[in-house]
């Protein structure tokens, strides 16, 4: 199972940098054609913004896996190992449920029935 979320955090990272390289692609784009042609992309800066939201999204696991997130030890470089393992246990699971809100309120947005209790398709 490891090595299927292993690969399945890969994946997310490399769709992650082509997320990321597609905004700038959009940016360089909006650039030249104001520019040379006073004809931006329309609409380039939600375009870069959910890029890169996405891109950062996609690679959360793979950091995750790797140990390679940004960790603020100052506060427990004092504290003993097992209760610096305890506070990265749970840093994992609060990152682990971050998509559930952002998923419940999708599934409310596209109306979907029986979603989450938002009263959408409900009967309510």
């Amino acid at each position: 199972m490891f090595r299927g979320l292993r690969h399945t955090a890969w994946l997310f990272a490399i769709l992650g940098a082509l997320a990321a390289l597609g905004a700038a692609a959009v940016t360089i784009t909006s650039v030249l054609g104001r520019a040379f042609f006073t004809r931006p992309v329309q609409g380039d800066v939600e375009i870069m913004q959910f890029a890169i939201a996405l891109a950062i999204s996609l690679a959360i696991p793979w950091c995750q896996l790797r140990g390679a997130n940004i960790i603020v030890d100052f506060f427990t470089q004092r504290l003993r190992q097992r209760r610096i393992q305890w506070l990265d246990s749970v840093g994992a699971l609060l990152i682990a449920n971050c998509p559930f809100p952002s998923t419940c309120n999708t599934i409310c947005v596209l109306g979907i029935p029986g979603g989450a209790g938002c009263g959408v398709g409900s009967g309510s």
